[in-house]
């Protein structure tokens, strides 16, 4: 080959001034029929074979199911003795002696205190003495009044003549007695008369009363009634000084002290039972109306373990004391491990929830349309709405949209369009 031809052929083709070559090329098309054939090419590298199967999305699934699910509520309280009772004196004065301290038990009546009050002995001994003599007066009266001596005056009169009949039936029969059995019949006769003679007085004096009866028993009556009264107050007054437990129990407080003054309405002692507790806890006005006697509660005190128990009571009102509304709920202490004062919360429950339908939390989306879930059907999945009842953060109850054994997209729900067909790789437990 001759090679300067062929530099000579080689150089009219690269020539790119405006030589013939290169303008042929453009004017002959051959260049878009290259590029359409790229295009070409390149189309027939991304397409997929027709009716190729879209590839599943992978999700964990729920089966749908019904459980309990509580409604409760957790609030603080204190241990309070379950019969707290505080004492006080009743009148006021200078505390001389204390007889207890706290966590002393004490039986009812047991002295816990006195009061200086030196003139209480004395005042109750003149009440009691004037009491006794208007009621010894008052039965004076009674007697004297309510009595007659007609009985014996009759009696006396009838001796009388008897004797005299005898003396004088005796002289005329001429069988007169001895000189001494005489002076004795006279002297015995004379006896008689005295006597008479002393009760027509009293009968007259009596019959002179009489008129007179009524209103002096009246009057006196009264008299001795309020002497009755006086006694009682010294009596009162005397106990007061005498400060005493009314209930059995423990003393759980004591603000008394030897010297102090004590004050009417100013507890000094307080005095309650501690075998049976109780745990009080502050409610909000709020939650008074959703709760009654007898809903469960579950109490935790420090370290102990948990009590379950039920609400005894909830206050109608706000409790003075608390400046709050109560509920409280027993506590048993057979072992005395609670105390007055403890801290602890309650777990209240409000409402059972038993054997609702329900769904995990995590599964339910929202939308403008509300709340809903993925119903997986057929290996697709669907967009269902649901009503929802209560939400305890873990768990939503389902009033309607859903059925039991109706499986929905638990984990991967994020990942899952409606229509879209989903992979189950596994399925929750339906308990």
């Amino acid at each position: 080959m001759d090679l300067s031809q062929t530099n000579s052929t080689y150089g009219k083709c690269t020539q790119t001034g405006g030589g013939e070559p290169m303008n042929h090329i453009f004017r002959t098309g051959y260049l878009p029929l290259c590029l359409s054939a790229l295009l070409l090419l390149a189309g027939c590298g991304n397409d997929q074979p027709e009716g190729a199967a879209t590839e599943a999305t992978p999700v964990s699934a729920y089966q749908v199911t019904t459980r309990d699910i509580p409604e409760t509520i957790l609030l603080p309280g204190r241990v309070v003795a379950g019969s707290e009772v505080a004492v006080s004196a009743t009148v006021p004065g200078q505390l001389q002696g204390v007889s207890v301290k706290v966590g002393d038990r004490v039986q009812a009546g047991q002295l816990l205190a006195t009061l200086n009050n030196p003139t209480a002995g004395s005042s109750l001994q003149e009440a009691k003495r004037n009491l006794q003599t208007l009621e010894g007066q008052l039965t004076q009266l009674q007697n004297l009044g309510g009595s007659t001596q007609s009985g014996r005056i009759g009696e006396l009169q009838n001796q009388i003549r008897q004797r005299i009949s005898d003396l004088t039936g005796a002289a005329e029969a001429g069988e007169l007695p001895a000189e001494a059995e005489l002076v004795a019949s006279g002297q015995e006769l004379l006896s008689l008369q005295t006597e008479l003679a002393r009760l027509q007085t009293q009968s007259a004096v009596s019959e002179s009363l009489n008129q007179l009866r009524t209103p002096l028993l009246q009057g006196l009556q009264m008299q001795v009634e309020q002497a009755r009264q006086l006694v009682k107050a010294a009596e009162a007054q005397a106990a007061a000084s005498r400060i005493t437990a009314p209930v059995a129990g423990t003393v759980l407080a004591q603000n008394a002290a030897k010297g102090t003054p004590a004050l009417p309405g100013s507890p000094l002692f307080s005095i309650g039972s501690i075998e049976q507790v109780e745990f009080e806890v502050l409610l909000d006005p709020n939650i008074v109306p959703r709760l009654k006697a007898g809903q469960a509660a579950a109490v935790q005190v420090g370290t102990q373990p948990v009590a379950q128990t039920k609400l005894a009571s909830v206050s109608p009102a706000v409790q003075p004391q608390a400046k709050s509304f109560t509920a409280r709920t027993l506590l048993p202490n057979p072992n005395s491990v609670f105390k007055p004062g403890m801290i602890g919360q309650a777990t209240i429950t409000l409402s059972a929830h038993k054997g609702v339908l329900s769904v995990p939390k995590a599964s339910v989306l929202t939308d403008q349309q509300g709340p809903f879930v993925m119903q997986i059907t057929d290996g697709k999945a669907s967009l269902v709405h649901i009503k929802p009842g209560y939400d305890n953060g873990t768990w939503v109850e389902v009033l309607s949209g859903l059925k039991k054994a109706d499986q929905i997209v638990y984990g991967g729900v994020e990942r899952v369009q409606p229509g879209t067909a989903v992979n189950v790789t596994e399925t929750e437990p339906a308990s």
